[in-house]
């Protein structure tokens, strides 16, 4: 194995080579979110537009950083991407960044990505406004609303709307 670099900064915690502004557009393919996520998210958009002004899609975080020269420099993005941590979107309203974690049907798992994404990005911000982590989710159980408004998490339930291609769908 190669030597490599445990992170022990949060300067470079955030991947800004790789966050790429864009405006609150349903686009149907957002890099690196699970195919299970996009019509929920197509619907959080619908819904939420109006109160963001900038998306980010794919935000990294951290990974491990191989620090032994003959590994080929691709070699070592790579390892580091895939060993990166990966918020689906934060979303910038004019007061705050929501960094969002988006689940058909959120468990206690989704907590866990939230509070931990809000960790991360608090110790690398993306700019100077408070991270305010959030849920999007089509349904969850009453325990993880109940752990998640303890930890100021904010759940947003997305109802479901008609997609553009006319069908409607059925709760997962």
């Amino acid at each position: 194995w190669p030597t490599y670099r445990n992170m022990t900064t949060t300067a470079d915690l955030l991947h800004r080579d790789r966050l790429i502004a864009l405006p609150p557009d349903i686009r149907g393919h957002y890099e690196n979110m699970a195919k299970a996520d996009l019509e929920v998210w197509d619907d959080w958009l619908t819904q939420h537009n109006h109160e963001i002004t900038t998306v980010y899609y794919n935000v990294i975080l951290g990974g491990i950083t191989i620090t032994d020269d003959t590994v080929a420099q691709e070699l070592r993005d790579g390892w580091r991407y895939s060993t990166a941590a990966k918020i689906d979107a934060v979303a910038m309203t004019k007061e705050e960044n929501w960094i969002i974690e988006v689940k058909p049907r959120a468990h206690m798992s989704a907590i866990g990505q939230a509070l931990g994404y809000k960790i991360l990005l608090d110790m690398d911000p993306l700019n100077e406004l408070p991270n305010t982590p959030v849920i999007a989710t089509r349904d969850t159980t009453p325990e993880v609303m109940l752990v998640a408004n303890a930890l100021n998490i904010t759940i947003h339930l997305v109802q479901h709307q008609q997609n553009r291609y006319g069908e409607v769908g059925l709760l997962s």
